[in-house]
């Protein structure tokens, strides 16, 4: 399962995978800060949102000054080709 910001057309954190089967139901907290998922296998789990709103001023503070690796790229910034955000 991916969460996705549709206007930026880009994919908001890692994807979820810890459901055992396909997710058949979603829903987001009133707050935007919760989101549960339940998979054809009948569990349900709940996850707390922490979705950056400026992802790469999120990045360079988080790595200081120095430049990005490819790894450390596709971490923060899945989906998106690498280049050296700082």
């Amino acid at each position: 399962m991916r969460l996705w910001d549709v206007a930026a057309q880009r994919q908001l954190g890692p994807p979820v995978t810890e459901h055992v089967g396909p997710v058949i139901a979603l829903a987001l907290s009133s707050d935007g800060q919760k989101l549960a998922g339940a998979d054809d296998a009948g569990q349900v789990r709940m996850w707390r949102l922490r979705l950056p709103s400026d992802p790469r001023a999120e990045v360079c503070a988080t790595v200081s000054s120095r430049a990005l690796t490819a790894a450390e790229w596709a971490r923060y910034v899945p989906g998106e080709p690498y280049r050296p955000p700082c």
